[in-house]
C-alpha cells in the first residue's frame, strides 16, 4: 500500500484450519518522514462474508484492549508481537 506519507506491505497467510475465516501475517512499513524508521507487526484479518453489511461492520470497528473478551484467544495469540530469542515477526504463527 502506498500513501503520501508511508509505504506498507501486508502478507497474509491462510491456515489449514481456518481457510477463509481468519488470515494472519506480518505488516511492515516505512515512513516517508525524515526519520524513515521501519516498523513491523503481526496482524489478523477476519473474513466478513460475501454479502456483509458494510455500514454495520464499520459501526462495529473500535479499539479494544488486547485482553478484552471481544477478542478471541486465537486472534489474540496471532497478533502477539512478543517473541522469543531468534523468532521473527515475519513468520506467521499457527492458529
Amino acid at each position: 500500500m502506498l500513501t503520501k506519507n508511508e509505504i506498507t506491505h501486508i502478507a497474509l497467510y491462510a491456515s489449514r484450519r481456518s481457510r477463509m475465516t481468519l488470515r494472519t501475517g506480518p505488516v511492515a512499513g516505512v515512513s516517508a518522514g525524515d526519520g524513515q524508521g521501519i516498523a513491523a507487526s503481526r496482524v489478523a484479518f477476519a473474513f466478513l462474508g460475501r454479502t456483509m453489511g458494510r455500514r454495520a461492520e464499520l459501526a462495529r470497528c473500535a479499539l479494544v484492549r488486547p485482553d478484552s473478551p471481544e477478542v478471541p484467544p486465537a486472534v489474540r495469540d496471532a497478533v502477539d508481537n512478543r517473541r522469543g530469542p531468534g523468532a521473527s515477526l515475519f513468520h506467521p504463527l499457527p492458529l
